[in-house]
């Protein structure tokens, strides 16, 4: 909690005294009676009548909109569990920007700080009223550096931009950095969460409460698949949304504008459903882009790193990027450079289409990468550029969105957070049981991230795990405290069981074979029959892999069986995560045959 923050010391002075304008649907809205106030023209719009059928209304065109969007905010407020009275719309992000930097910054005076590579309106919309910008930059992986941005704040500063998801990068900031730096940062903090419908975190606006110097802006431009409407959402105080209206344009948001997102807002699972597609088409591209590094690993021109993205776009990195996107935009395939971006050389940021537009990318980068023939021919083969989703992706794109919603009123969605805070570790974990492999995981322990990424991948787990643990005295509590809190996160996601199939699996690693067998019982038990000839696999001691799942088997409230054998330590390591992460998807999946049904004779787990 943020106690010391005091709003009055931070707006400008002459803001403070200022009498904002007063429009004429101030006093009296447009169902107030007979208008004839504000000098519009009373007998209606002056367009073909041909649209009157369309969906959108156009019958009060020739009135003023609400200044306030009252019904617009209070629709969004219910999406994002606040009140109406935080909630701001305005056109598009970048006015929301616009209005905070001229709300807390006096020109000449003032700073702001940002995070680099980031969006770069926050930079643009400071120069534009001569307020100096300071940089503190994401490390090399992408994350924030927290006690670095906490340096680099000077008195002078009034605004922290962050971005999370981060464009262009598309990481994820972890909310424990987040909540340090609204805490500590000691001025207005901005968080950018376009993409937060893409990623499996909470929106930070859930601690609005709890820190009264914290802004997040959102939009309808990226999920919701509406940037033609320019809506833009600032959620924050109850006053600092009064300071907003106070300094804002009489009428931002126009009728057309406000009508389009009120009817999206009102059926939230189109939006739902349309990111679950593009989550698919997200894991589709970069398990491509992944082989085709691959393919293309001793190749004149070869890929670099691939970045994990929790938004509706991918950051990659391609030798000679600059001329194979000039080339890829001569083939009609547009994608951004990025590599004028701090860290960021010689990339870009494929955004994710249709599936048909994924697979025309690939093949126009295969093109300008200078394959014809047969040698092209046999990189498409090897991509394997899949025309339809699977059975499975099929039957959830073609659900109508009635049915969608239908499905979202009787299954609720299987999705846990857990922390754990102790003297030895600081985890934070949010999984989702119903998603697509995504994962964004960092412990310390390189190796043991390789692992647990087999539990998202192979499990179908969207996982994302944080951990901070006190690695300078030894692997023990880090590898103990993750098993912990993921059995405790697996165990509240999966409930009360109803409609599971509950047992689960075997699985082969090239020489080495894991059995593992799983009982989503309720009974905490382990039986683990194998032996390592390595003190080491990677970082991960070897001792610690039975320990690890006794403590993820303990918490998850599980029986489980792992026989391990095989020649090559690596591969027996994997195979056990694998074969876990197996047995786990086939345990948890529901069954419509026993729909409702707790899977024991006893009627309980």
């Amino acid at each position: 909690m943020n106690k010391s923050f005091s709003l009055i010391d931070w707006v400008r002075p002459n803001i403070q005294e200022l009498t904002s304008y007063t429009s004429a649907r101030d006093q009296y809205g447009q169902d107030q009676g007979i208008l004839l106030d504000a000098n519009e023209l009373g007998i209606g719009p002056a367009i073909p009548d041909t649209d009157a059928g369309h969906s959108v209304s156009t019958n009060t065109l020739h009135r003023y909109p609400d200044p306030y969007q009252r019904e617009l905010r209070t629709a969004i407020a219910k999406l994002r569990g606040i009140h109406a009275n935080q909630v701001f719309t305005g056109n598009g992000s970048d006015e929301a920007i616009d209005l905070i930097i001229r709300l807390f910054c006096e020109p000449t005076k003032h700073r702001i700080l940002c995070t680099p590579p980031t969006y770069g309106m926050y930079k643009v919309s400071a120069r534009i009223h001569n307020i100096a910008v300071d940089q503190a930059p994401l490390n090399p992986d992408f994350n924030l550096q927290p006690k670095a941005i906490i340096d680099a704040i000077s008195p002078e500063t009034r605004v922290l931009f962050l971005c999370s998801p981060n464009n262009p990068t598309g990481t994820m900031a972890n909310e424990s950095d987040l909540r340090y730096l609204c805490e500590h940062a000691g001025c207005l903090v901005v968080i950018d969460e376009a993409y937060i419908d893409f990623s499996q975190a909470e929106s930070m606006s859930k601690s609005l409460a709890e820190f009264p110097n914290l802004i997040v802006l959102q939009t309808l431009s990226k999920s919701f698949g509406l940037a033609g409407i320019r809506l833009g959402i600032a959620l924050a105080s109850k006053e600092i949304i009064t300071y907003f209206d106070k300094i804002k344009a009489p009428y931002n948001v126009n009728s057309l504008s406000a009508q389009v997102a009120l009817s999206a807002l009102q059926q939230p699972e189109i939006m739902h459903a349309k990111v679950k597609e593009i989550l698919l088409e997200r894991a589709y591209v970069s398990e491509r882009l992944v082989l085709l590094k691959q393919i293309l690993v001793n190749a004149p021109i070869a890929l670099g790193s691939i970045f994990h993205s929790q938004a509706n776009f991918i950051l990659f990195q391609i030798d000679d990027a600059l001329r194979l996107q000039q080339e890829l935009a001569e083939q009609k395939v547009i994608v951004r450079y990025r590599g004028n971006e701090l860290q960021c050389e010689n990339s870009l940021r494929l955004s994710i289409g249709s599936r048909e537009e994924n697979n025309s990318f690939f093949e126009a980068l295969i093109n300008v990468l200078g394959y014809d023939g047969p040698t092209y021919k046999s990189i498409i083969e090897q991509l394997d550029l899949q025309t339809k989703h699977s059975a499975l992706d099929q039957e959830d794109n073609t659900q109508s969105s009635k049915s969608v919603q239908a499905t979202n009123q009787t299954q609720s969605p299987r999705k846990a957070m857990v922390r754990r805070h102790t003297s030895e570790t600081k985890i934070e974990i949010t999984l989702n049981l119903d998603g697509t492999g995504v994962h964004h995981i960092k412990t310390g322990l390189r190796f043991f991230d390789h692992m647990l990424e087999q539990i998202a991948q192979h499990g179908l787990i969207d996982l994302d795990i944080q951990c901070q643990g006190d690695l300078h005295i030894d692997e023990h509590h880090t590898i103990e405290d993750v098993g912990i809190a993921l059995g405790q996160a697996l165990s509240q996601a999966y409930g009360d069981k109803q409609g599971i199939d509950r047992y689960g699996f075997v699985l082969p690693m090239d020489e080495a074979r894991a059995t593992v067998a799983l009982d989503l019982s309720g009974r905490p038990y382990l039986v683990f029959n194998g032996s390592f000839d390595r003190v080491y696999v990677g970082d991960i001691p070897t001792d610690m892999i039975e320990h690890f799942f006794y403590s993820l088997a303990t918490h998850m409230q599980a029986t489980l069986h792992i026989d391990v054998l095989g020649a090559n330590d690596h591969h027996k390591v994997e195979a056990c995560f694998k074969g876990l992460a197996r047995a786990l998807k086939q345990a948890v999946e529901h069954n419509p045959r026993i729909s409702g049904q707790v899977p024991s004779s006893k009627g309980s787990l």
